[in-house]
């Protein structure tokens, strides 16, 4: 299953408790509200969706714009915890007495940072048109792998160094991934998604090794300068 990430401009994301026990609170999911175009159909999330993720008490952990590296909670210790209520997914975390931690509250209060997000595989989604557009809902979470705040509440995919790459080849790699969305849940691709993953192609494939070892990013990116 593909991995997924969404992100949402945050109209709810704080700071609550104490100043030495602060807790950081919002929505990293908000339901039946329509997203804009993730690349040819919209989305929404059902009430209901995270039901199997929060009943198995999967190990989620809270991160800091998806970076592993930046560990905020993690259910199992009980320094996250999540529930749904009427409007989402209502998370809770509260942060270490950290660098990380400390400078993460202090972005959210200044409003440096604005935007929550989870990453998650698929259980289950129903597509149908709504308005002339192809919308998806979002029925059942499988996997829930990670929830937070994020500083840019937008759809993002890939590492910076892989992004780095695939924008000096040309590529758009979060079109991408929506196409390969589309194609896992059995959508047929427009005439332009075929275009785009036929020109992804094309332009990795001048990138490929010419000998067994695997190229340095310093010589991927010398070798698309000249593409």
């Amino acid at each position: 299953m593909i991995k997924e990430m969404r992100h949402l401009q945050a109209t709810e994301l704080r700071v609550d408790g104490e100043a030495d026990a602060p807790k950081i609170v919002g929505y990293a999911a908000v339901f039946n509200t329509l997203s804009g175009d993730l690349g040819g159909f919209r989305e929404k999330i059902a009430a209901g969706a995270f039901a199997k993720p929060i009943s198995e008490g999967q190990d989620v952990r809270a991160l800091v714009d998806h970076d592993s590296r930046a560990v905020i909670g993690r259910t199992t210790n009980g320094t996250l915890t999540m529930k749904e209520d009427k409007r989402g997914l209502l998370v809770t975390i509260e942060p270490p007495d950290t660098t990380l931690g400390k400078d993460t509250v202090a972005s959210i209060k200044r409003g440096d940072i604005s935007g929550m997000s989870f990453a998650f595989t698929t259980e289950s989604d129903e597509w149908n048109i709504e308005g002339g557009d192809e919308v998806r809902t979002l029925t059942g979470v499988k996997q829930l792998f990670d929830v937070g705040p994020v500083t840019y509440p937008a759809y993002e995919q890939t590492s910076v160094g892989v992004r780095s790459v695939m924008a000096q080849a040309g590529l758009d790699d979060a079109a991408l991934a929506r196409v390969l969305v589309r194609h896992e849940h059995g959508r047929a691709l427009s005439p332009d998604d075929v275009a785009l993953v036929r020109s992804a192609v094309a332009r990795l494939e001048a990138v490929l090794p010419l000998a067994d070892e695997v190229p340095t990013m310093e010589e991927l990116r010398d070798r698309l300068k000249n593409l």
